[in-house]
């Protein structure tokens, strides 16, 4: 099975949010591109220091619009996962899905201190993650009662967190690997970004779609279909290729270009405070045969929902570990996640990984028994398996299963 959860940090746009210390109110709020009566200039500290923006002062979601906060443990790094009231879901929903990918940013408020300004890649949902940057961080149930207030959550009553597991830096050799095994299926790639005086001279205006790639190889993903005007490009830096920051810090981690009329218009590094990304020392046993189907994110036409119906498991009885239905919770997620977005709306109910998946997950049983006409609309589907994803539910482990 591929690493679907490098995939994942590409397509779900948000997989990460940093916080520090003790907290007791929450705020996520649009960046303005320029200030007015109706923004407050707040500062939020970057890897190359201060930076000034300007945030609106009304809020899109609050603490009072999270129904339920979880802790839990990923490689690395602890988190606390966040679900939004369906009002907050749905405002959050509307306003980041007018927002323009790859350029407007959002506020992530804590104590009326600006923790963090991501820039927006796609639209949100009820459910994201706080990443938070101390890995011994303590006070992380504190956190989470004081963001619930007066709904506490049973998953947040108990001090003691899961440990993480334990990290090592991949070899060039692991890497490379790694790498050829992306590149297989379609997901690209930078192993070190340019300095801006080098794309500066790389990224002429009036470049065309085909002379980028010729500079920069092929972009991570695409928004737009080449044979369109107006299409934006997106190049990442390999997550183990990411600098350690253990502070959470904000730092460049990317490439954005814009062609209008065929031409290239111009062009802005992408910002995150995402970590380096290493192997596990005693990763979890996998024992899943899956055949994937070939596909291209770059093309910028990429259809998860096909991709989810052209994965064939030839074994439906065959045996596998928690990770492996993790993975294919990721993948059927992956295309859930575009039920707003994409040109489908809904999924074969019989195809291979979701009857797998239902063999697993009564959420998913269910959906296939209320398939219409053969399929199970994706808004359904994504409401089954994000709290799965985002540990809001335990995903249950087949070893265990009767």
């Amino acid at each position: 099975m591929h690493d679907w959860n490098h995939r994942l940090r590409i397509l779900l746009f948000w997989t990460a949010l940093t916080s520090m210390g003790l907290s007791h109110s929450l705020r996520i709020s649009e960046v303005a591109l320029e200030g007015s009566e109706a923004t407050e200039e707040m500062t939020v500290e970057t890897e190359k220091g201060s930076e000034k923006l300007w945030v609106c002062k009304d809020p899109i979601v609050t603490e009072k619009d999270v129904v339920d906060a979880w802790p839990q443990a990923t490689s690395g790094q602890y988190q606390v996962g966040i679900k939004l009231s369906e009002q907050g879901g749905e405002r959050l929903s509307k306003v980041t899905g007018q927002l323009v990918a790859g350029r407007d940013r959002l506020a992530v408020i804590i104590d009326d201190q600006l923790r963090m300004a991501p820039v927006v890649q796609s639209q949100l949902g009820r459910s994201f993650v706080l990443s938070l940057n101390d890995e011994n961080f303590s006070e992380v149930a504190d956190l989470i009662q004081g963001i619930l207030g007066e709904k506490p959550s049973p998953r947040s009553e108990s001090k003691d967190l899961p440990p993480l597991p334990e990290t090592a830096p991949y070899t060039k050799e692991e890497y490379q690997n790694l790498k050829a095994e992306r590149e297989k299926v379609g997901l690209f790639y930078l192993d070190e970004l340019p300095s801006v005086e080098e794309l500066k001279v790389m990224l002429e205006p009036g470049l065309s779609y085909e002379e980028v790639v010729s500079k920069l190889g092929k972009p991570t993903f695409t928004i737009g279909d080449q044979s369109e005007d107006d299409i934006s490009i997106f190049y990442e830096l390999a997550p183990e290729k990411l600098p350690l920051n253990p502070e959470r810090k904000q730092h460049q981690s990317g490439i954005s270009i814009t062609l209008k009329d065929h031409k290239l218009t111009g062009w802005s590094s992408s910002w995150s405070t995402g970590q380096r990304q290493q192997r596990l020392v005693n990763p979890t046993e996998k024992k899943l045969k899956v055949q994937m189907p070939h596909f291209d994110l770059f093309s910028g036409d990429s259809d998860w929902v096909s991709v989810v119906e052209e994965t064939k498991i030839p074994d439906p009885e065959q045996d596998i570990t928690l990770a492996d239905l993790f993975d294919l919770l990721s993948l059927a997620g992956t295309a859930a996640q575009y039920h707003d977005l994409g040109s489908k709306s809904s999924i074969q109910a019989d195809c291979d990984v979701i009857a797998f998946l239902g063999r697993h997950l009564r959420e998913i049983a269910k959906l296939q028994g209320q398939a219409v006409k053969g399929r199970i609309p994706l808004k359904d589907l994504d409401s089954a398996i994000q709290p799965y994803l985002l540990g809001g539910k335990e995903v249950p482990d087949p070893a265990a299963k009767d």
